[in-house]
């Protein structure tokens, strides 16, 4: 068998912390010599250990106890019960309804305390939206060309591959037409309205 990994506790196909391999002074190669792989480099040699599997990378290295090269933790956490909002920071702020389901299908989640829902300042200013700070329309044009808004947006950092370095919009208010032009210079924008003008 050729010399792989050894992670106590850990079978083939579980999860591994990344934290916990760099550890041991290891270096981490994410597609190492193959596609879709996870390899680790130490002592000059690349033991293949895990492989892409829907988004995750999950271990495949087998234990050998005798001449083991390293070792490494697996991840813990020793805090299996707690308050609702603990629950809830802990968990990246998980919604407390879906908190209180985990809870009621897991061991590993203990709710002490009220069950109520709590307040959390952050959650909530997460979630804020704005409302639109502008009224509905009183006036709207009657005819195609009535009343055109127009906008000019620029310089670009960086010029396009034709050189432009601003874009310019014109909507027709009765339709709501629009068109988009990139643009050199500002002095541009007179020529493309008298083309919006004319067509």
């Amino acid at each position: 068998m050729r010399e792989v990994l050894y992670v106590p506790g850990l079978g083939p196909n579980n999860l591994v912390s990344v934290r916990c391999i760099q550890q041991t002074g290891a270096m981490l190669l994410f597609r190492g010599s193959k596609k879709n792989q996870v390899s680790i480099t130490t002592n000059g040699k690349e033991i293949p250990v895990g492989k892409l599997q829907r988004n995750s990378y999950l271990l495949a290295a087998k234990a050998r106890p005798p001449g083991v090269t390293m070792t490494a933790n697996t991840v813990r956490h020793s805090r299996t019960s707690g308050s609702l909002m603990e629950w809830h920071q802990w968990l990246g702020h998980l919604g407390f309804a879906d908190i209180k389901r985990l809870a009621s299908t897991t061991m590993d989640i203990k709710i002490t305390g009220s069950t109520t829902n709590p307040t959390c300042e952050h959650s909530h200013a997460g979630k804020q939206m704005r409302k639109p700070n502008a009224a509905p329309a009183t006036h709207r044009a009657s005819e195609p060309l009535r009343l055109i808004h127009s906008d000019l947006a620029g310089p670009m950092s960086t010029d396009s591959l034709g050189g432009a370095r601003y874009f310019l919009l014109f909507i027709d208010d009765f339709s709501r037409h629009t068109t988009v032009y990139t643009i050199k210079q500002k002095s541009e924008v007179i020529i493309h309205f008298q083309h919006i003008k004319a067509t």
